[in-house]
């Protein structure tokens, strides 16, 4: 039959109409690639089976002529005088003359590995020895000189390609390494059929990586030394930043610079195997910032874990921003914003919740098994008896729980037991009224004797001491002080004690129990008679002596204005309205929330005519709730609508219409006032010109805490000062209220006011402290004064903060001059202090004051709010001095050692940019060139990265291959100003996908080199071991996996071992392996040569026995590495196991609250310390002038 030949010169394609069959593969060829041998312009290739090319036959004149023209290319022409078509059949040459086959080479269909093109098949040679290779997964051609490819061997595993279909190599069954046959496998095809096949019917698709280093090495499959020393850099980062961590990896995760207080409490619980603790620092030292460290911890060890947030409507936008910011993005989803009942935990697991939120589906709380739940606020807790049962309930349920709490003052016994109530409800909850009553009297006296308790527990630990360190005369000093505790009533009674007692005193001279019988008694009165001892509070003072804290002071400047008869006017309507509501049956409760409403509101005429417009409304509101009755102070402003239509609802039986038409008639006359009018804004305006002018380059805020007063006042300065020099940040920036549109709105304006020289005012509601510590303005202003004291205090300690470098907070006001505003600011200054000294240690009894100051603001004696200045002064004196007897009982304070030794976990800025460095190294290693680059910042110049992680080569991506880009630093510092942009650490999930897979991938964990030095020669291998926990997976408790995690991440140890099977004593070893880790690329007297895959094979040659040297010398390396490991955990495993089995005694003893579930995690984790091993982490065969390379 003719063929139809169409010849496609541009393309090198020539299209064969016809029943033309291969006579290897027996299959139809269709398409057939013109090849010219020795230029190499095109590759030969009938299909993608097949090696051979088809022999065509009836090639007319002209189609010669075509074919002339494609295979001869000007460029070139010149340099070869013929020019031929060849054809293969049967892997013999002919040209389309007719020449005579070129003689047989050996090798052709073998597969075979080149550093330049990777896997390829052998298609020919020429006379040069220059070989024609096809590679296998590019279809393209290549040519190589002699020397530079070697034979591959299809690892284990591997997906191939047969024309059977389909298979899975299993092992290879014939080897010939001198080329003069091909390599046999056996095979699975998919059917689960199994043959022997020769590797010329094979194409590698899916290369099986060597499971391990060892067998790596053992099949010549190791990395370039190169790719071994960037993966053992990192490495050894890794471990030591693990290390660091001291079993609290979380501690290296947080973004901000730790203090040691905060480090200390964060230790503290992490350590402990029951999470369970009431934070009560001072305002201003970062409880939100601890409990942030806690959750981090739970997500770093289960990503899994599931975590309940419940605070105050107006703290749940600071508890979303601070977990984003400074946690490595953790996002929690909140539930007020798509209603906790479509909250569902199994594909939500970080929750937060408002009090109200909480309240009203309870059931959607108490039926979830959270891992961790966090309450802040707790204190308002006790004015709030569904809120605070809601708690117990949750409390009763075995979690991690930590509470978030102002604590009472001394004299304050009930409200301390009923805080601790929620702590440990198995110990304090009585379900029988007259037991109840009981324990809280037995409490009253204890708590009386706390600083006594205190005392001699120290002073019996502190002469223990001396006795363990060999003062035998301590012992009588010991049991003394033993019996003195004894005596103090509340505990006289305590038969465990009296027992034990009577032990040590038979023991006298002391024996080798009685240092357990002392400790055991102390346990066990630490447990059951000191009430602090899960509660942990830093007070700023101690920390400032401690010089932990440098001391800030604050101050305060008032100016006044004199209203106008519009404003007066105005305000006496409101009072008027007020004292008649006051008059009448309404419950006090719904009276103060809006008289403290109203009265702020009356800060501005728009703003107090808006507030009065939403009484009339007829209608109750949707959600009528009383749940907000004592937690007003905490509503959000996304809550404050509900707040006032239920209280408006419930007082619309008590309002007079006319008083009330009065109130709106006058707020209308003063709102209808020119801008240029308002005496306030005037006055604020002259001021805040005067300010500027002064100096131009400090930085102001302004609050303005009532909902809408920041935006009003926002567009009204924005006009006289201009947009560039204003900032805002409040509620509501975002039109549709997206929550994520308006936090990067947010975080935009907090730039600009941070870096922009022209803008030197922020203009701030209440959530200006939503993750926001403005630590670096000068001063801060306070447009009006809400009658919530801790609003007043949470806007100070924006500036009065952690971090601050001045060494003053200014604060700044203007009130009416002569009215009760006046006075309610002299309340504040002279009589709470607040602008001298933090109001800490007075939150309990702030609600009475702040109730009695709302009652004579709208008392007709306005002498009575001017005298509440002197009654404010003296409670505030007493509740001072009664709070600070109290430190005494601060039993989980402050431990500088302690804090030193977790702090250590943060890395300096020097340590972070060694870490960046070994990491991005690492990176380039396994990754194309385009996965990585360096973006510009407009204020960093270096230590901002993007990775690609869909152009990782070898690794398995899972959900990481989804992702498009991560960008982030390793920087701290960066991580601060740059919220957005992952931090790369501990707990961050590509951080973590990458140093797991650079601990277990086989990649950079094995090298052969040869070097050439001014050295004696030596051939042999090195192995690095690290320990291995067998038993890792039992279910241990948070503290007990991080210890384990720290406790065994040691240093490797790498052996040398020669050929002969002769370790190097510790000296040789040192220096051999100094000698290797200090190779570069380009060194003189030192010239080194990766024996890397095409060039490995002459190991073979050299070690006939290749594989069996290695496994041999391995065993003989990993009994010496099994003995180092010993000589140094085995102390101090057996120290740790005794410090157990003291504790679970002491437990046994004392059985408090919890023991059992303690025992039996100490008792585990006594079990898994005895399961270590260890694990072949790297291995690598080192040549010193030692002739392989020859061979």
């Amino acid at each position: 039959m003719a063929l139809n030949i169409e010849i496609n010169s541009l393309e090198g394609i020539i299209n064969i109409k016809g029943p033309i069959h291969d006579p290897i593969s027996k299959r139809r060829i269709n398409k057939v690639f013109v090849y010219n041998p020795q230029s190499m312009l095109y590759q030969a290739a009938i299909n993608e089976e097949t090696i051979n090319l088809l022999k065509i036959i009836g090639v007319t004149d002209e189609q010669k002529h075509d074919l002339n023209r494609l295979i001869n290319p000007i460029k070139v022409e010149e340099e070869f005088e013929k020019r031929q078509l060849l054809f293969i059949e049967d892997y013999g040459a002919f040209d389309e003359y007719g020449i005579e086959p070129k003689k047989e080479v050996k090798g052709l269909g073998f597969i075979v590995e080149t550093r330049a093109f990777g896997l390829c098949r052998l298609i020919s040679k020429d006379e040069r020895g220059t070989a024609h290779l096809k590679s296998l997964d590019k279809n393209q051609s290549h040519q190589i000189g002699e020397g530079n490819y070697s034979r591959y061997e299809i690892p284990e595993d591997t997906i191939c390609d047969h024309p059977n279909g389909p298979c899975t190599c299993l092992s290879l069954v014939k080897r010939d390494a001198n080329w003069s046959s091909p390599f046999e496998y056996k095979v699975e095809f998919e059917d689960g059929r199994s043959k022997k096949v020769k590797e010329s019917d094979l194409t590698p698709l899916k290369i099986a990586k060597p499971k391990d280093p060892l067998r790596a090495l053992c099949t010549l499959q190791h990395s370039s030394l190169y790719h071994f020393q960037a993966r053992e850099k990192l490495n050894l980062a890794y471990i030591d930043l693990i290390r660091r961590g001291s079993g609290v990896k979380s501690l290296l995760t947080s973004r901000i610079d730790l203090h040691p207080h905060q480090a200390y409490v964060a230790g503290t619980i992490m350590l402990d195997d029951k999470q369970r603790y009431l934070l009560a620092d001072e305002v201003g030292l970062g409880k939100t910032i601890e409990a942030g460290l806690i959750i981090h911890d739970f997500i770093s060890r289960n990503k899994d874990s599931k975590i309940l947030i419940l605070a105050p409507g107006a703290l749940l936008q600071q508890w979303f921003a601070e977990m984003y910011s400074k946690f490595i993005g953790i996002v929690f989803k909140i539930a007020d914003l798509s209603g906790f009942r479509d909250t569902d935990p199994k594909k939500q697991k970080r929750v937060i919740a408002s009090f109200n939120a909480a309240l009203e589906a309870p059931e959607s709380i108490l039926n979830q098994e959270w891992d961790l739940v966090i309450v802040d606020e707790v204190h308002h807790l006790l004015h709030h008896k569904p809120l605070y049962d809601l708690v117990q309930k949750i409390s009763f349920q075995d979690r991690g729980l930590l509470l978030l709490s102002a604590l009472p003052a001394k004299h304050r016994e009930e409200e301390y037991f009923d805080l601790l109530a929620l702590l440990e409800p198995n110990k304090y909850v009585k379900d029988d009224p007259k037991d109840l009553t009981a324990l809280r009297e037995e409490f009253k006296h204890l708590f009386e004797r706390q600083q006594e308790i205190g005392s001699r527990i120290n002073i019996a630990k502190r002469r223990l001491g001396k006795f363990k360190d060999g003062d035998e005369k301590s012992a009588s000093k010991v049991t003394k002080q033993i019996q003195e505790i004894l005596k103090i009533p509340v505990i006289s009674q305590d038969s465990i004690l009296k027992e034990k007692l009577l032990a040590i005193e038979e023991s006298m001279p002391a024996n080798k129990n009685f240092v357990d019988l002392v400790e055991s008694i102390l346990f066990h009165v630490s447990d059951y008679y000191r009430i602090n001892r899960r509660i942990i509070r830093n007070r700023r003072e101690k920390l400032i002596e401690n010089k932990q804290l440098k001391r800030i002071s604050r101050g305060v400047k008032q100016l006044t204005y004199k209203p106008d008869q519009y404003e007066i006017e105005a305000i006496n309507a409101l009072e008027e309205f007020l004292r008649h509501l006051r008059a009448s049956d309404i419950p006090e409760g719904i009276l103060l929330i809006l008289a403290k409403q109203l009265l702020q509101s009356s800060i501005h005429p728009d703003l107090l005519q808006a507030t009065l417009v939403i009484s009339e409304n007829q209608l109750p509101p949707d959600n009528l709730s009383d749940n907000f009755a004592g937690l007003d102070d905490l509503v959000s402003y996304s809550e404050w609508d509900d707040l006032l239509e239920n209280c408006w609802h419930y007082a619309r039986p008590f309002i007079n219409n006319d008083l009330l038409a009065n109130c709106l008639e006058t707020c209308g006359a003063w709102s209808d006032q020119k801008k240029d009018e308002n005496k306030r804004l005037k006055k604020w305006i002259s001021f805040l010109k005067k300010k500027h002018s002064e100096d131009p380059k400090e930085k102001f805020i302004l609050f303005a805490g009532f909902p809408k007063l920041a935006c009003l006042l926002y567009e009204q300065l924005s006009e006289i000062f201009g947009d560039e020099e204003i900032a805002r940040f409040h509620y509501g920036m975002d039109e549709l209220f997206d929550e994520v549109r308006e936090r990067e709105i947010k975080e935009e304006e907090v730039r600009r006011f941070k870096v922009n020289p022209q803008t030197w005012l922020l203009i701030c509601d209440e959530t200006g402290g939503e993750g926001r510590n403005f630590q670096f303005a000068s001063e801060l202003f306070h447009y009006d004064l809400p009658l919530q004291a801790s609003k007043i205090e949470q806007r100070i300690g924006r500036l009065d903060r952690l971090g601050r470098e001045k060494d003053d907070v200014l604060s700044t006001t203007i009130v009416s001059k002569g009215s009760k505003e006046e006075s309610w600011f002299k309340c504040l200054k002279e009589g709470l202090g607040i602008f001298k000294q933090s109001i800490s240690g007075l939150e309990f009894g702030l609600r009475e004051i702040e109730e009695n100051v709302a009652r004579n603001f709208i008392s007709e004696d306005s002498q009575l709010l001017e005298d509440m200045t002197i009654l404010i002064k003296e409670k505030v004196t007493t509740e001072r001095a009664l709070d600070e007897s109290q430190a005494q009982m601060d039993e989980a304070s402050f431990n500088s050692s302690y804090a030193q030794s977790y702090l250590k976990a943060q890395l300096k800025k020097k340590q972070e940019i060694h870490f960046e460095r070994t990491f991005t190294n690492y990176f380039k290693q396994i990754s194309d060139r385009k996965s990585f680059s360096t973006p510009t910042d407009p204020t960093f110049a270096e230590g901002i990265f993007e990775f690609l992680p869909k152009y990782i080569k070898d690794l398995n991506l899972d959900v990481l291959e989804k992702q498009d880009e991560r960008k982030g630093t390793f920087r701290r510092e960066i991580a601060q100003e740059r919220p957005n942009y992952e931090f790369f650490s501990p707990g961050n999930e590509f951080f973590e996908f990458i140093t797991k897979a650079m601990r277990q991938d086989v990649f950079g964990r094995s090298y052969a080199i040869e070097c050439l030095a001014e050295s004696n020669p030596w051939r042999g291998f090195e192995f690095s071991y690290r320990t291995l926990i067998k038993n890792q997976e039992e279910h241990l408790d948070m503290a007990n996996l991080g210890f384990i995690e720290h406790f065994f991440n040691d240093l490797p140890i790498n052996l040398l071992i020669n050929e002969n099977g002769e370790l190097l004593d510790e000296e040789k070893n040192r220096l051999v392996l100094s000698f290797r880790k200090e190779l570069k690329w380009k060194e003189e007297n030192k010239i080194w040569f990766d024996l890397y895959k095409t060039k490995g094979g002459c190991l073979e040659k050299y070690y006939p026995g290749w594989k069996k040297l290695i496994i041999k010398l391995e065993k003989i390396s990993r009994k010496k590495a099994k003995d180092a490991f010993e000589e140094k955990l085995n102390p101090l495993v057996k120290e740790k196991q005794n410090a157990l089995g003291e504790k679970i005694q002491q437990l046994r003893h004392a059985k408090p609250d919890g023991w059992k579930e303690s025992v039996e995690n100490s008792e585990k984790l006594r079990s898994i310390m005895t399961t270590w091993d260890i694990q072949l982490d790297a291995v690598g065969f080192l040549s010193i002038n030692g002739g392989i390379r020859n061979v």
